[in-house]
């Protein structure tokens, strides 16, 4: 048995191939006198070199997984030697579920995959699909998480995680701004030149009434005196 990264095996997302200081091991680094080797840290199912094997992770552990076909590896052995391994199903009592299922969308476009969505019904609270949403936006949107818990009220499906993908042009703040001092900087300023380099037009006044609250705050300052401030510029 071994836990390590293998020449030729396959990694996902959320697999480091350096493990314990050690980077892949070749396959012929295990004496031919080893039938089978069990291994264990990829998350996928595989085998390797034939008498080398991945039985995979048990559950998914994120949703890049979802495809993984969860199994455990049943292996007899005779006299020293493999006589079968047989893969046996690990049934998924949560499923996962992406929207959209291959690549983030524009919000309405999302919306209407989550509205879309089967009804709830009686399916039991841990048995409802866990869900993540994957989006493209210009700009953020405030708004946002309300909005797609109102897609998916009444669904088959529970939010647990979103994606955000924007599609201004990313162009970093310090590639424009000339070298200034911290304390030179103003934080509404400095805020409203990061904008400007990520999405089209100006903050809406909310965003920057909630950028005020969480600048007050950082501050020191009461959030409930702020209360006025915050409403007339959202006015």
């Amino acid at each position: 048995m071994g836990h390590l990264y293998v020449s030729g095996g396959t990694a996902g997302s959320s697999e480091r191939v350096l493990v314990g200081g050690v980077g892949a091991v070749r396959a012929d680094a295990f004496p031919p006198d080893v039938v089978y080797g069990a291994l264990g840290h990829l998350h996928r199912a595989q085998a390797i070199d034939g008498r080398l094997r991945y039985s995979g992770a048990p559950i998914p552990l994120s949703f890049d997984e979802a495809p993984y076909e969860q199994q455990v590896i049943v292996v007899d052995l005779a006299g020293g030697a493999l006589t079968a391994a047989r893969a046996v199903a690990v049934p998924r009592t949560r499923p996962l579920l992406r929207v959209p299922p291959d690549a983030a969308a524009p919000l309405e476009q999302v919306l209407e995959q989550l509205r879309a969505l089967p009804a709830r019904g009686d399916l039991a609270a841990d048995a409802v699909p866990l869900l993540e949403v994957r989006l493209q936006l210009s700009r953020p949107e405030p708004a946002l998480r309300s909005r797609l818990d109102e897609a998916v009220e009444g669904r088959a499906a529970r939010l647990v995680h979103w994606q955000v993908e924007y599609t201004g042009d990313g162009a970093a703040l310090g590639d424009a701004a000339p070298a200034q001092n911290l304390s030179d900087l103003d934080p509404v300023d400095v805020f409203r030149r990061r904008w400007a380099s990520k999405f089209p037009g100006e903050p809406t006044p909310e965003i920057m009434a909630a950028f005020d609250d969480l600048l007050a705050q950082a501050r020191g300052e009461t959030v409930p005196a702020r209360a006025a401030a915050i409403a007339e510029a959202v006015s």
